[in-house]
């Protein structure tokens, strides 16, 4: 636990629990290991996040967990003597480039998503996600698919439309560095 003023602090923490500079952990967060989390640049975990790291949980590049989000790597024997026992099922995580998982979802053991993926929050990702999508849902269905490159085009489309342009609306609306 660190201030979030102490910088220096929480970036060593996060730096001791999962070995790579540049992410962001917000605190309270949680996971089995630390050592089994694989993230690429950039990964931010909102709030409340649980990773049960049992297997590996990777990562792509600029991934995004809103708040609550758990994401787990460990499955139960069907076998309840053998559960009972304590017997699980390491299965890994994959997490793709630019994925943004949605507040309150689960992603469960074995599940590849793909990059530029959208989760609706709530969602339980049972099965494997393909990339440019959006999915929500319990389980989670793929809803549409989307194309990343475009989206800034939209943007720009959508406040010419409302009568203002997207860049005067920005410089307006800049909050002050």
């Amino acid at each position: 636990q660190a201030s979030p003023a102490d910088v220096e602090k929480r970036r060593a923490i996060t730096l001791d629990l999962i070995g790579k500079e540049g992410c962001r952990l917000n605190s309270p967060f949680n996971c089995d290991y630390g050592y089994n989390i694989k993230p690429g640049n950039g990964l931010f975990t909102n709030h409340g996040c649980t990773l049960l790291d049992c297997s590996q949980i990777y990562f792509g590049d600029g991934c995004i967990l809103a708040p609550h989000v758990v994401i787990s790597s460990v499955d139960h024997v069907k076998d309840g003597n053998r559960r009972g026992a304590g017997d699980c099922l390491p299965k890994p995580v994959r997490i793709g480039h630019k994925v943004w998982i949605g507040a309150n979802a689960t992603v469960l053991p074995g599940v590849t998503i793909g990059d530029n993926v959208v989760v609706g929050a709530g969602s339980v990702v049972t099965k494997d996600i393909p990339a440019n999508s959006i999915c929500a849902g319990v389980p989670a269905k793929v809803i549409r698919y989307h194309d990343p490159d475009s989206e800034a085009e939209d943007k720009e489309a959508y406040w010419n439309e409302q009568g203002g342009g997207f860049r005067d609306y920005m410089e307006q609306n800049q909050t002050p560095t």
